[in-house]
């Protein structure tokens, strides 16, 4: 099973683990933790952290989170991208790039090129709404400059590319929390129109939904929209036409990578259950088992907390008989440990114990036929009140 650590390195910065030694020290306890890869983001949300000419704006000082100033400080000092390599490298560790699809958006850390147009975001029925830090790849100008800057990042030497689609910091600023709320671009509603006949974007008129809950119960606060008189239109047929803006981009993105290694996080489809419940409000279908078998991708996975899961009851289950395709298609088949370190996943001033993070690999990972694995993440590590214990489970574990 391959082991690959997710390295956020803003999270790295803010907790005072971002300078050159303390790198150093991390890949190195990674190599002999049993670590094969390290995943390695390039952009926070929206913000470059190297000297990007392709990204808006460079990652700069902002009070998003307490420490945000070591990053700037870290950047005027050395270009973390040619450091991690050199790292991945000296101590025979794959480095990967993680890309994020739809996370260009959270206050502070927005990306400049997009923003500057907001109608290429995902938007509304009515169009007014926009899920802002989520592109819509139905648009060229998109997908081209995405691809330029998975070229610009491509250039220092990485083994391949995660592609992220679910996973998304946008969502956080966003009140809309209906399901398939998003999704309703001129490209995408002409598509559907060609093969349906169906105009997704009619309705007769807007009725704004009050929040008159809690500390709002007195001065009701307007949180979203529902649309009266909706027409009714072929969701499935829908949801098909906003993921092929995704696999255009991802056809494109593999002419451009060629034989280095491509993974796919977030890609569902009928009869998976994330597909069929529709819960989030931008939804969309990819079929990941033709994506493997035409090349495109090299493996797919799912972020989770699988300790607590409550769609399906374990994370074999989950992904199978579902992506029996991709590994018939001899690909791999992965998932994302959300919550190895932590109890409930994302960031915590909590952590599992050393002593729980082997449980936890035991009851949940090793019973599996994973061919790889995401532990999520460096920072909760480095963190760690018994550090030292906790690499020492991993090379019990993964080792």
């Amino acid at each position: 099973m391959q082991t690959i650590l997710d390295v956020d390195y803003q999270d790295l910065c803010l907790s005072g683990h971002g300078d050159r030694d303390n790198l150093k020290r991390l890949f190195e306890n990674a190599k002999s933790g049993g670590i094969s890869a390290m995943l390695f983001a390039p952009m926070v949300c929206g913000k470059a952290i190297y000297p990007s000419r392709v990204a808006g704006t460079m990652h700069k000082p902002q009070r998003t989170h307490p420490g945000s100033w070591r990053i700037s400080q870290l950047m005027s000092q050395f270009d973390v991208m040619p450091e991690v390599s050199r790292l991945a490298s000296e101590f025979d560790l794959k480095l990967l790039l993680y890309f994020r699809l739809n996370d260009d958006y959270f206050p502070g850390l927005e990306e400049d090129y997009l923003d500057a147009h907001p109608e290429w975001w995902w938007q509304s029925r009515c169009g007014d709404f926009k899920l802002r830090g989520w592109p819509c790849y139905h648009y060229p100008e998109v997908r081209d400059y995405k691809l330029r800057l998975l070229k610009e990042q491509l250039q220092y030497g990485v083994d391949g590319v995660l592609f992220e689609l679910g996973r998304s910091h946008s969502f956080y600023s966003s009140p809309h929390r209906e399901p398939a709320f998003f999704g309703f671009n001129p490209p995408i509603a002409e598509a559907v129109r060609a093969r349906t006949g169906d105009d997704i974007c009619a309705f007769d008129h807007m009725k704004h939904l009050m929040l008159e809950d809690g500390i709002f119960k007195r001065i009701p606060y307007v949180y979203s929209a529902e649309y009266v008189g909706a027409a009714k239109f072929d969701r499935q047929a829908w949801h098909w036409v906003k993921g092929e803006g995704f696999e255009t981009f991802l056809r494109e993105a593999r002419e451009v990578l060629g034989q280095k290694q491509v993974l796919v996080q977030g890609a569902y489809m009928p009869p998976h259950p994330v597909a069929i419940e529709e819960i989030a409000p931008a939804t969309f279908y990819l079929d990941a088992a033709k994506l493997a078998r035409d090349g495109v991708i090299d493996g797919v996975l799912n972020s989770s907390n699988w300790s607590k899961h409550t769609i399906t009851p374990d994370m074999e289950s989950f992904m199978f008989p579902y992506f029996d395709g991709v590994r018939g298609a001899g690909k791999l088949v992965g998932t994302w440990l959300n919550d190895l370190f932590s109890p409930h996943g994302g960031e915590t001033s909590e952590f599992a114990s050393a002593e729980q993070v082997g449980r936890y690999w035991r009851q949940h990972v090793a019973p599996t036929s994973m061919d790889f694995v995401v532990l999520h993440e460096a920072d909760f590590i480095v963190r760690h009140p018994d550090e030292a214990g906790v690499w020492k489970v991993l090379r019990e574990c993964v080792g």
